[in-house]
């Protein structure tokens, strides 16, 4: 066993090596925070996925231009130091803008579909037969270039110029008694269903018109997976997203590996945190080794609910997005709020949609946090008619400069040799604490506390979640106390030297009647 002194050395160390891990891993989400550098990321991945000019529609699109409220497109061929727009985009919704805007800015199918239901009005009126439906539709196709928008591409006119003959044939072959029963309403009906499909039903050959090779050859494998079948086309590219979103994370993982290797460095640095020298400090004096093995239980008491260190997700001044579910009928408004200080919940109100009205409704929402030195509880809660139906909570942090401040104050209030003395008079020369001026001094401080630096540094960079899990393992080793003492056997189970001849039953039973007295 580690002697008790070296086990709270351990625990001293881990301690420091812990909150500076924190130090450091706030460092890099305020720089990062500055940068906006999630939603650089964010949206150098779609340009790379969709290509520069398909992102900067999407990104213009009000479904995710609402969602920041300072967006601005990047120059083409350029990387810009600071994010802008959303640093999250819901999959679903990414699906949702694609397809819309492969349909284009003015949607000519949906065009398309109010002329036909128009003209279908118009032609039907008074429909008593299959065959005055039948040549309503005839009309329709005679007149189709006039009913058709201009913007509408010449391919896409013709497929419906042949869709609607076919069912013109269709309709004059159950006309004429090839479906049994086959009545006005139904064929009705089959041409209503015709013309709502346009949109849906032409999206093959929107994507065929792509001038864009890359995006027409990832689409045409997706849409010819899903079978022409529309919400299963929405569901791979919502994988196809997906994935490259996972990609871009690794990316941006591996970039900020290296900022938080040179984060640790500068930080340990400037505040001086030699993990060599405090090793030394802790064996030479018990005082306040007791006393920071104390400091590190309490801190791992309060946290023991904790999966993770104390930081959470959002913070003050961040911009999280939600949803919320709830049952509702079409055309409801509802309304959102928060109970946030300084905080501001976007959209402040939603129509419902008939369409989104099945079974229950959802609103996704933005919540724009206020910068504050203090952690609170936020409410986003959504009414309809004065009636709450459903609500939302949002662990909000403290900023980042007031968690930076709050770790700092913590690592200063170690009393261990941590940081630089201004003042050289009232600095101990032995463990090289005041400032260094240029010159020989100079070196002699960087030699002496480099290897501590470097070391500390590493530690750093191993992320307080490590240093957590460490520093929880050895209280629970710490606090298990020493092993008890082996017990010794009872003579009955000693086993008796076996003699020449002898079995070691025979040998037990021998010295059994020797110590009874029996022999």
């Amino acid at each position: 066993m580690l002697g008790s002194g070296v086990l709270d050395t351990v625990i001293g160390v881990v301690f420091v090596f812990l909150l500076v891990s924190l130090l450091v891993t706030t460092c890099n989400e305020l720089i990062a925070a500055m940068l906006r550098s999630r939603a650089k990321w964010l949206e150098y991945g779609v340009g790379r996925l969709i290509g520069p000019a398909w992102a900067r529609q999407l990104y213009a699109h009000p479904l995710i231009e609402s969602a920041t409220m300072d967006w601005k497109p990047a120059a083409a061929g350029k990387r810009p130091w600071f994010g802008s727009g959303p640093s999250y985009i819901p999959s679903r919704v990414f699906a949702n803008v694609l397809l819309e805007l492969l349909h284009g800015a003015d949607n000519p199918l949906r065009q398309t579909e109010a002329a036909l239901q128009k003209a279908l009005a118009l032609a039907s009126a008074g429909a008593v037969s299959v065959a005055d439906i039948k040549d309503a539709v005839d009309n329709m196709a005679t007149s189709l270039p006039t009913l058709l928008p201009a913007i509408l591409p010449a391919k896409i006119a013709a497929a419906i110029q042949t869709d609607l003959e076919r069912l013109s044939a269709i309709l004059g072959r159950n006309n004429a008694g090839w479906l049994a029963g086959y009545s006005v309403a139904d064929a009705a009906a089959d041409v209503q269903r015709f013309i709502r499909a346009i949109p849906a039903g032409y999206v093959r050959h929107l994507i065929e018109e792509l001038e864009d090779v890359k995006m027409r050859k990832a689409l045409l494998v997706l849409f010819d997976d899903a079978g022409n079948d529309i919400e299963k086309f929405k569901q791979l590219v919502e994988v196809w997203f997906n994935n490259a979103m996972d990609r871009v994370a690794g990316w941006y993982k591996r970039r900020s590996q290296w900022v938080t290797a040179a984060i640790s460095l500068t930080v340990v640095i400037a505040m001086n945190v030699d993990a060599m020298l405090i090793v030394r400090y802790l064996d030479a004096h018990p005082g306040v080794r007791d006393g920071l093995v104390m400091q590190a239980k309490a801190y791992a008491d309060a946290r023991a609910r904790e999966p993770a260190p104390p930081w959470r997700d959002v913070v003050a001044g961040d911009a999280v997005t939600g949803k919320l579910t709830f049952n509702a009928q079409a055309n409801d408004v509802v309304l959102l709020s928060t109970n946030a200080q300084g905080a501001v919940v976007r959209p402040p109100s939603v129509t419902l949609l008939k369409d989104m009205t099945k079974d229950t409704s959802h609103v996704d929402y933005t919540l724009d946090t206020a910068l504050s030195d203090r952690a609170q509880k936020a409410t986003v809660t959504a009414t309809i008619g004065g009636r709450e139906v459903a609500q939302a909570f949002v662990d909000i942090a403290p900023s980042y400069p007031e968690q930076l401040k709050r770790v700092q104050r913590q690592l200063n209030g170690l009393k261990l040799p941590i940081g630089w003395e201004r003042n050289p008079a009232q600095a101990d020369k032995d463990m090289y604490l005041g400032v260094p001026e240029l010159g020989e001094n100079f070196w002699r401080t960087v030699g002496f506390h480099l290897l501590g630096w470097l070391i500390t540094a590493v530690a750093a960079t191993l992320g307080a979640p490590f240093w957590f899990d460490m520093l929880n393992k050895i209280m629970s080793i710490r606090s298990a106390g020493r092993a008890p003492e082996e017990m010794p056997k009872s003579p009955e189970i000693v086993q008796a030297p076996i003699g020449p001849g002898q079995s070691a039953k025979q040998a037990n039973e021998n010295a059994a009647r020797t110590r009874s007295g029996t022999r």
